[in-house]
C-alpha cells in the first residue's frame, strides 16, 4: 500500500507545528504539538486525496510523518526541558538526544 509523505517541521516564531505534503495535494495545517498535528493531517488527508480525485483506501490513509531535523527551537520553547538542557550544558552532562526526542514525543 501507498505511504504518503507528510513534512513536519516547527515553527518557533508562531510556537506550532506545521505540516505540508506534495503527496497530499493542499494540505497545510499546524497543531501546538505532534500527537495534535498527527491527528490533524490524519483527519484531512482522506479528504484531500479525493478532493484531488485520488482513491482513499477502506482501512485508512497510510501517512509517514517525516519531522524536520532541527528540533532546537521546539525543545526550547518548554519551558521544563529548557532549563533541564540549560543546567545539562552548564554542568557539561551529555544529554542521550534519543531519550529526549522519545520523552517529546518526536
Amino acid at each position: 500500500m501507498e505511504s504518503y509523505e507528510v513534512n513536519a517541521r516547527w515553527d518557533d516564531e508562531t510556537k506550532v507545528w506545521i505540516a505540508t505534503s506534495e503527496d497530499v495535494p493542499g494540505l497545510c495545517c499546524e497543531a501546538a504539538t505532534l500527537p495534535e498535528l498527527r491527528e490533524t493531517v490524519a483527519a484531512l488527508a482522506p479528504g484531500l486525496l479525493l478532493l484531488n480525485g485520488r482513491e482513499v483506501p477502506a482501512e485508512g490513509v497510510p501517512l509517514d510523518l517525516a519531522i524536520e531535523p532541527d528540533e532546537t527551537g521546539y525543545l526550547l520553547s518548554n519551558p521544563a526541558m529548557k532549563e533541564r538542557l540549560l543546567a545539562a550544558v552548564s554542568s557539561g552532562e551529555r544529554m542521550d538526544w534519543e531519550e529526549v526526542r522519545i520523552r517529546l514525543g518526536l
